[in-house]
Formats: C-alpha cells, structure tokens, sequence
C-alpha cells in the first residue's frame, strides 16, 4: 500500500514537470489527454450500466444505482487503499475486470466493510447547492495533487438515461473524480474556469470508456456557478454536489455531525426541525437559512444527533415518507402522514400525534398503513397501523412503554408480536416467545406492577361496558376480513382461538360480577 501511495506521489511530480497540462484543457480533445493520462482508460470499472432495474411479483419497478459502490472501488484502488486482486485475482488493471453478479457482490462487501453510508449523507448538511462548490474545489485541488482520486456524490439529479418504467422521483448518482484544471469553457452563456473530470457508469454503455467531457463538472470558481453537459439540462433544479477524499471515506468520523435533512421541494409542504443539543435549541424550516439543511426531492430523512427534538408537518401540507432519526446507536423510522403530524423526542420517549386525522374511534383497514420502528443494539420494536395518533413509546429492558389508543400490531425482528390497544400509558414486557404480558400504573405511583386482566382489552385496570364493546367492534372488523388492533390474549376471554361475540359476552358478565361484588 505505502509503494503505491508513493508511486502516485512520483507521478504527480512527473506530469508537473512535463509541463501545464492544465493549459491544454481549452479543447475537448485536450480534455480527454489529461484524463488518459490520469488513468481514464484503465482505472474504471467496466460495468456498463448505471441503473439495475428488476420487476417484483406485483409488477413495480425497483431499481438502485451501482455508481456508489463503483466509485468507492475506483478511488480506494487508485489511492492504494486496496488491490486489484481484492476484486478479481487475475487483473492488472481495473478496466479488465469482468462484471458478474458475485462481482457485483463481492463490491457491494466490501465498500460496506470499508466505508461508513452515513459520511454521505452528513455531507450533504449544512450548506446550499452553491455553497457546497468551494468545498468541491478544495477536495479536487488537494486530491490531484497527490494524484488521488476522489469521490463525488450528486442528489438532485434526474438523468436523462432513466428508464421510462421507473417512478419520476429524482434521484443521487456517484462518480469518481480523478483530476481538475483550468480552462475556458462557454455553457447556457455562462463562462466557466474549472474543469473537474470524472469517470462516470453512465458513459460505459457499449464498451465506451468511462471519461467524457460530458460528464465532466465545469465551474465558475469566482461566481461557484457548475455545469454538468450530461445532467444540468435535465434537473429541474440544483443540483447538491458533495466530494470525499480517500481518506475521510476510511477515517472519517461521523460522531461531532449534527443533522441533516432532505425534504421535498416539489410541493409546497413546511416541514420545521426544533432540536436541542448541549442545551442549544435551533430551528429549521423550509427557508435556506438555517445551519443543517438539504434542499431535495427525496422526501423525508432526518439524521439527528439531538438531547431532544420535534419535526412537524404543517397543516394542509404533505407527509413525510421514510423518516428516519438516528441518534447514537439507535434509529427510529416512521412515517408522517399529512394534516399536521408531529413527532417529538424529549430524551426519553417518541410521541407522535397527528397523523391521518380520522373520525373513527376504532381504526379499521391495513396495518401497514402508517409505522413506527425503534432499532438499538438489543431491541426491535416495530408498529404497524392504520391510525397512529397520541402514539408514546418508550424503550426499556426487555419491555418497552407504550400509548397507542388508536391500536397498533406490534413486531420483533420478523415475529409477529401481537396486537397493542391501550387507553393509558402501559409496559409491554416480552421475550423470545412474544408479549409476556401487559402492567399498568393502576396506583399511579411511578410502578408498572399490574398485571392487565384477560377481558380488560384496553389496558385501563377495569373490565366492563367499554371491553365489551371493543371486542364487538373487532369481531364485527373481522368478519368483513379487516384489521383490528385488539391483542389475542387479552381478547379471547373463553380461551377458543378467536375473537367474537361469545368474548363479548363473558366480558360482560365478568363486569355484572364485579359490579355486584362491589355494591
């Protein structure tokens, strides 16, 4: 590794003494000189499509972008981070590696073992799509001259190749960087100065190589205006470009980042961030004026690194797909539907309200309609339910607390938990085998030591009327083949396998008793 290291350090003392070359860059031609003489030809991986489209069983279109992973093999393996063999033993060079499905496989590992996601999409914080130019710059600058590649990622971006079975959402593409140089260039009447060149998957369709002017980035270093020939005329709007050296993508170190956020900038949905951390409250919202902030079509992803915070979804705006809160070494995913939703985290415990406002007491129809999901290094809780409003969770040992008056299904990993109905506040205590049982404040003392009844299907501390009815409602839920979020345990009070209205009945009756008992 340190051979190769200085052998690109020699080589980048070589070009500097054979002359300028960045002098030559005023004609495409010259362009494609540089790039050869960087490794265009030879250090890219021939893979010669960007997108992998496949079609599951109910006929939607999935596809994911190769690009990421190819550019992290690309730049470790030029910076002497990695070898060649490491991708295919018999390779002496990167263009003559031959695609595969375990290739494909083999890139994916290892760009996951080496190199942590979450450093691309802390980069994207902070700063407007200009504003990241400067930054872009530096990294090109410092790389070329240590004749290092680099990775660029873009988001924003809509290429023009998409295939036409594929949602029109935008999307992020990533590229390698291998060098910069000055130049003059005239695009859309804009004058541009900079030139970073790139190996693109997009440009290796045919055999071709991965290098073309087209894909190059042209930058205006006095105004920070950029010009993409292959990408610029399709994006309907910026596009965020960020870059990574070879050392922060091994080294880099994502403990001091704070936020970021991505929200969709096709409608016309205010979505607003207060976060605290180290006592220090801020707020952001649509406007591009605030610290931790990425304007994009991906609709919803939060990283917060916060003691607390709160995300709202105005009025009348749209939800919020896909959110997803990492804190430390636990994430939170959930879906923000629109008329106002809220989620808050007060260092302790989530709380969700208002998400899909609804008349109905009872929530009926697909469970997998609105979700919550909290994931640390010992538990995963995730809950499913059509209405999920006034929803509390709290994590504990081997239980969790939960206040979810609307009914939620509840899953560990892959096994199917049960369902959760509950007025107040309740601890959910479970283990390998499922719910273990349910326990209530019934003292209201600060202690979880109640044991809920079979019957006292809402988790209040008393059988009577209301069990009843809830049980009638899900049987009659259930016999039209729609969901009901009553827990099996507590609701099957005669013990047969099923809830109906024969449970209702002994409900009842065990409230006639009680009554009696305490009259």
């Amino acid at each position: 590794m340190v051979k190769k290291k200085m052998i690109s350090v020699l080589s980048a003392i070589v070009l500097a003494l054979s002359g300028n070359l960045s002098c030559l860059a005023n004609a495409a031609e010259d362009l494609g000189i540089l790039a050869s003489s960087l490794g265009a030809d030879t250090n890219y991986l021939n893979i010669p499509y960007m997108w992998e489209i496949s079609v599951d069983s109910d006929g939607k279109t999935n596809y994911g972008d190769e690009s990421y992973y190819i550019t992290i093999m690309e730049v470790l393996i030029h910076n002497g981070e990695l070898e060649i063999s490491d991708l295919q033993a018999d390779a002496s060079k990167m263009s003559d590696i031959s695609d595969s499905s375990a290739l494909r496989e083999r890139i994916r590992s290892e760009s996951q073992k080496l190199v942590d996601p979450s450093l691309y999409s802390y980069a994207f914080k902070n700063a407007s799509a200009k504003d990241k130019i400067p930054a872009l710059l530096s990294t090109a600058e410092k790389a070329y001259a240590n004749n290092e590649y680099f990775h660029i990622g873009y988001r924003g971006l809509d290429p023009e190749f998409k295939s036409e079975t594929v949602s029109e959402q935008q999307t992020g593409h990533h590229v390698t960087g291998i060098g910069i140089t000055d130049g003059s260039w005239t695009f859309k009447g804009k004058k541009f100065d900079k030139c970073i060149l790139t190996l693109d998957t997009a440009n290796t369709a045919d055999g071709k190589s991965a290098f073309s002017e087209d894909t190059c980035i042209y930058v205006n270093s006095e105004t920070n205006d950029y010009y993409i020939p292959k990408y610029s005329d399709s994006a309907t709007d910026d596009i965020h470009i960020i870059a990574i050296d070879s050392d922060t993508m091994v080294n880099g170190d994502t403990s001091d980042l704070f936020n970021i956020r991505v929200t969709d900038k096709n409608t016309n949905a205010i979505y607003t961030i207060t976060s605290q951390k180290d006592g220090i409250e801020t707020v952001r919202n649509k406007e591009n004026e605030y610290l931790d902030y990425c304007h994009n079509a991906y609709n919803g992803d939060f990283y917060l690194k916060a003691d607390s915070f709160k995300i709202d979804c105005e009025k009348y705006g749209y939800g919020v797909n896909s959110v997803r809160i990492t804190n430390d070494d636990t994430y939170v995913e959930t879906m923000l539907s629109p008329s106002n939703s809220i989620l808050t985290f007060d260092g302790k415990a989530y709380h969700i309200t208002g998400t899909y406002n609804t008349e109905y007491v009872f929530p009926v129809g697909s469970e997998s309609d609105n979700y919550f999901s909290y994931h640390n290094s010992k538990t995963e809780c995730d809950f499913y339910g059509r209405v999920i409003d006034g929803f509390y969770f709290e994590s504990a040992d081997d239980s969790f607390f939960v206040d979810a008056v609307t009914g939620v299904r509840f899953v560990s990993g892959s096994k199917d938990m049960g369902n959760i109905f509950v007025s107040e506040k309740t601890e959910v205590r479970y283990d390998e085998n499922g719910i273990s049982g349910f326990f209530i404040d019934k003292n209201k003392d600060g202690k979880f030591e109640h044991m809920v009844e079979t019957g006292d299907v809402n988790c209040d501390g008393t059988i009577d009327a209301s069990d009843a009815s809830l049980i009638l409602q899900a049987y009659s839920a259930l016999s039209t083949e729609q969901t009901t979020y009553l827990n099996q345990s507590l609701a099957d009070y005669d013990d047969n396998g099923m809830i109906d209205s024969s449970d209702a009945s002994f409900v009842l009756q065990k409230y006639a008793e009680l009554s009696t008992s305490e009259s």
